[in-house]
């Protein structure tokens, strides 16, 4: 078995290599992201370079992986002859069950800002809240590893904390430990997106607010696991109201009841035996 990882395209341009130069092996091609529809690469690029590629990827594989099903259909659309399997990112850590509150109602958000992913809506709707008096003036933002410059109002100046980039076991202390909601930030557009982020947060027992697309995958997760709460980036007041929801959540000390079992699946562990089970089925000689 040879399994080759993407991006960048070098490793699967080795293994369609090896497999021209007459070598036999089983090859998985995964697909942790978009080729050709990736909307970050110029048209010429894709239609010139990557999509020849592509093809023969989606051709020549035996298995193509990826982390969710917009994405593997659409790699079925270019070539549906090919097997399919989806397997997500996961978490690797203990499941978090014990609940603490910050004695301030602090929303946390860990990891980069970059292109269109930025927070200038989150930070609009909770400036709003805070003038209007819907929650406590001296309410917590906290940002973690990110390097982008960003914009904050005013008004919420000294409510916003940057801290810098720490190792992935310390974000995952934080998360449990120093926050009472979980942010994520995804604007409209690129679908079957999930963020290595949402995994790491589902284990923490912590309310998830996902600015994303509520029809998406990651509004499914959070509706299936029960572990938070979706709403569209661009919708200001509807940010408003999940941030009330969550602030309420902390205020009267509830947890979510989430899907415990759902959300054990989502351990890499679990994801990587969808891939081990596959294989025992369709190579019962290994």
């Amino acid at each position: 078995v040879v399994l080759s990882s993407y991006m960048p395209i070098s490793p699967h341009l080795a293994a369609l290599n090896l497999q021209s130069a007459g070598h036999k092996f089983f090859w998985i091609a995964d697909m942790r992201d978009e080729m050709s529809k990736h909307p970050y690469f110029s048209k010429k690029y894709k239609s010139a370079y990557i999509a020849i590629y592509e093809r023969l990827f989606l051709k020549n594989a035996d298995l193509v992986l990826s982390v969710s099903k917009p994405i593997l259909d659409d790699f079925r659309k270019m070539h549906s002859s090919s097997n399919y399997l989806e397997v997500r990112n996961g978490y690797d850590y203990e499941e978090v069950h014990d609940v603490n509150f910050q004695s301030k109602f602090t929303m946390g958000y860990i990891g980069q800002f970059y292109d269109k992913i930025k927070p200038d809506n989150w930070f609009h709707a909770f400036s709003e809240l805070i003038s209007e008096g819907r929650i406590p003036k001296d309410s917590i933002i906290k940002i973690i590893g990110n390097n982008m410059k960003i914009k904050i109002p005013d008004n919420i100046i000294n409510n916003v904390f940057e801290i810098e980039s720490v190792p992935h076991d310390e974000a995952i202390r934080i998360s449990t430990t120093e926050v009472d909601v979980l942010v994520m930030i995804h604007p409209l557009g690129r679908k079957g997106v999930y963020s290595g982020k949402i995994f790491d947060y589902l284990a923490t027992n912590k309310p998830i607010l996902a600015l994303y697309d509520p029809d998406d995958v990651v509004g499914d997760l959070l509706r299936e696991t029960r572990a938070g709460f979706t709403v569209k980036e661009s919708d200001i007041e509807g940010i408003k109201s999940m941030i009330l929801k969550c602030y309420s959540i902390w205020k009267n000390r509830e947890v979510l009841p989430r899907d415990w079992n759902k959300i054990k699946q989502c351990r890499r562990f679990n994801q990587t035996k969808i891939l081990l089970d596959y294989l025992s089925e369709h190579l019962p000689n290994q």
